[in-house]
């Protein structure tokens, strides 16, 4: 009966089946609460509902679809390469300088100390 209701009013099978087993869920925690004879009513309206507040979440999502648009460039296929051959490269260049040479670049470059208090 919950498949029927369902059915009728969702065309995706997946999505159906899962507003079936919520409503199955949420039906048989409340059948300590509900009066005798009112299960099925009850889950015709608990059906009715998550059909309801699945069509609204689909609507809102289709309306703020458009805010999810990324306008940043994507980035170009061989831009991690250049990074990395970038890095190995000053990697091997601060491994050929001498102890003292490679703090002062280092202080100079990543510290932002001024040359003139390294001289």
């Amino acid at each position: 009966m919950v498949r029927r209701v369902v059915g009728a009013r969702v065309a995706n099978h997946a999505a159906a089946d899962d507003l079936v087993q919520e409503t199955l869920v949420r039906v048989l925690a409340a059948s300590g609460r509900l009066k005798p004879g009112m299960l099925e009513p009850y889950a015709v309206v608990t059906a009715r509902n998550l059909v309801a507040s699945m069509w609204k979440e689909q609507d809102r999502h289709r309306r703020n679809q458009h805010r999810v648009v990324d306008f940043r460039p994507p980035a170009a296929p061989d831009e991690e390469l250049l990074q990395r051959e970038e890095q190995s490269a000053v990697t091997q260049a601060l491994a050929r300088l001498s102890e003292p040479e490679r703090h002062t670049l280092l202080a100079h470059e990543v510290a932002g100390q001024d040359t003139r208090s390294l001289a």
